[in-house]
């Protein structure tokens, strides 16, 4: 049988170089960093960048090329609690001991340790960019030695992020002690918590990224040639497609057994946040080693703006693409007064549902636009514009748009893997609706040399189309499968969605959420609670409402007889009068 420690001696010697630059790190830093501690060696251009922050979580970035169009990035993260398993075998304790005692980092109890794997990280340019940058302005001569005027400019870049930490004192504890560094501030200390380092990597179009687990449960690439049962042992484990399962388990095992004993008085997150953001023009990637942006924006803050007269452009850059927000002068007074009035926001909630039973989108829609690249991939480029439009031809002012005809345009030049949705669920109807909105035009090619750096013309070249709607997500297929099985006429369907709305009340009192962790809106809850509390009355109105589709008077005077049919009285007196102030 092999043992744990024959395992984790064979990784640690797999990952050697890794380790050893770690340690010389930490021993003989070149700098360190004055807020959170952490160890550097190396810098972004060198062959070799390595931070070890203070916990010991380590970042190792192996860096090979001749010029930037031919650059590779190796990058290597090993959470805190697997590098110091590795670094406690026999061989490397030893090798230790030889050299002399040296700086060691913090020893911490670890929050997501199952979620805090080492990773292997692989970012390499595979079609280099035709863009060179001007080292020397033209008429003026290069120092000596120096004959290149134009050059390469890097289409890789990354920004790496200790662990940070907050901590919380005992009732009664002096601050001050602690900040004087005096031992009785030390001991007011209650407890500390850093969260995980984070690893940002910008890239320009032709660049791939693959992140994998270092050492997978399983390994997929698995080669049956590879598989070695002559030697036996530990090597017999290595070439199995299951070796990652086996250095995961002795690391695991390794950990309990040096933190068993340890209170949790610091407490870590060490599960990399990694970021992967893509630029369309290399020009705008920040150099390597620049301070990071910010980046990316849910679509609720486009929408949240305060209202202002006049059609309007919102446009937020992501790490995967950009977000669009058209907004008509209706559209954007619907908003403004949905979030001051609760009967307009409580409309605006079920609106969507009421128009979508025809493939429709609401009166005065706001027209979200997605435009989305894979973060991987090295064949995914895009340039767009948006125009405001009075008659069908471009105007520089928005308060000139729309007085004929459409508002805007938006204009699109992409390769096959981008993809251009609007963030609406619709039909013909719908598409129509936004068709008179956003005049969408797109052209399609094959070569990432062929997307331009800009579309200057505003589209007038490109096709003429229509945006099509966006995906399903996972969670929506979810909520449609349960209320499917709800719907069947059948007992134990019919329990298993009651006991779904069950779950989801319970949840929502607990923390505000559904089953799946969304945020529920009061409408949300209204009507989970009626299918819970009220089968019977849902299940007559159900039968009634089919009526509502045939040709006759009012709909909401045949809505309100449907209620009629349902006790009590009061109900339906209450429904009447809100009929006869919206019948038309």
């Amino acid at each position: 049988m092999v043992n744990q420690l024959e395992i984790l001696t064979r990784a640690a010697d797999g990952l050697a170089e890794v380790l050893d630059d770690a340690r010389l790190t930490v021993d003989d830093p070149d700098y360190w960093g004055s807020e959170w501690f952490e160890f550097w060696r190396g810098n972004p251009l060198l062959p070799t960048c390595v931070m070890v922050d203070f916990l010991g979580n380590v970042l190792h970035v192996r860096r090979d090329a001749t010029t930037s169009a031919d650059e590779r990035l190796t990058i290597t993260y090993l959470p805190s609690w697997f590098a110091a398993a590795l670094d406690a075998v026999p061989a490397r304790a030893l090798a230790r001991l030889r050299s002399g005692p040296g700086a060691e980092t913090v020893v911490a109890q670890v929050s997501d340790r199952d979620l805090a794997v080492p990773l292997r990280i692989e970012a390499r340019v595979e079609h280099a960019t035709a863009t060179r940058i001007e080292l020397f302005p033209a008429g003026v001569a290069p120092p000596p030695g120096i004959s290149v005027r134009r050059a390469v400019p890097p289409q890789i870049s990354y920004d790496a992020r200790p662990s940070q930490g907050a901590l919380t004192m005992r009732d009664g504890a002096d601050p001050q002690l602690l900040a004087d560094g005096s031992p009785e501030g030390y001991a007011g200390i209650k407890r500390v918590h850093w969260i995980a380092p984070s690893l940002r990597i910008s890239a320009a179009p032709g660049v791939r990224i693959v992140p994998a687990e270092l050492f997978p449960a399983v390994d997929t690439q698995f080669d049956p040639l590879s598989l070695d049962l002559t030697s036996g042992g530990v090597a017999a484990l290595a070439s199995s497609p299951f070796w990652g399962w086996f250095v995961m388990d002795a690391a695991r095992r390794q950990d309990d057994t040096t933190r068993a004993r340890s209170p949790a008085v610091v407490t870590s997150q060490q599960a990399l946040d990694l970021q992967i953001e893509r630029f369309q023009n290399v020009e705008a990637l920040p150099p390597p080693g620049a301070p990071r942006r910010r980046s990316g924006a849910p679509e609720a803050e486009l929408s949240a703006g305060e209202w202002t007269a006049g059609p309007r452009i919102e446009e937020i850059t992501r790490p995967d693409g950009v977000d669009l927000l058209f907004l008509t002068p209706e559209a954007a007074l619907d908003l403004n007064r949905a979030r001051g009035d609760p009967i307009a926001a409580l409309a605006a909630e079920v609106a969507p549902y009421v128009a979508g039973v025809r493939g429709a989108l609401p009166p005065n829609p706001a027209v979200p636009v997605h435009i989305r690249v894979d973060p991987q991939s090295p064949d995914d480029r895009f340039a767009y514009s948006v125009t405001y439009l009075d008659g069908g031809e471009p105007v520089d002012r928005p308060w000139l748009a729309g007085r004929t005809g459409r508002r805007f345009r938006l204009s699109v030049i992409r390769t096959p893997g981008v993809s251009v949705r609007a963030g609406l669920f619709f039909g013909s109807e719908g598409s129509a609706q936004i068709g008179e909105v956003v005049d969408f035009r797109e052209q399609e090619v094959a070569d990432l040399a062929a997307v331009p750096v800009a579309i200057v013309d505003h589209g007038a070249t490109l096709r003429a189309g229509s945006l099509p709607p966006r995906a399903v997500t996972p969670t929506e297929i979810a909520d449609l499968t349960v209320t499917a099985i709800g719907l069947l006429p059948w007992p134990p369907a019919q329990v298993v969605a009651d006991l779904n709305d069950y779950a989801t009340i319970l949840r929502y009192l607990y923390d505000g959420k559904d089953l799946l962790g969304r945020d529920m809106t009061r409408l949300d809850l209204a009507l989970t609670c009626g299918g819970v509390l009220l089968p019977e009355v849902l299940e007559v109105v159900a039968r009634k409402v089919a009526h509502l589709v045939t040709a006759g008077d009012s709909p909401a005077r045949r809505l309100a007889a449907a209620f009629a049919a349902v006790e009590p009285a009061g109900l339906a007196a209450a429904t009447e009068a809100v009929a006869r102030e919206v019948a038309p």
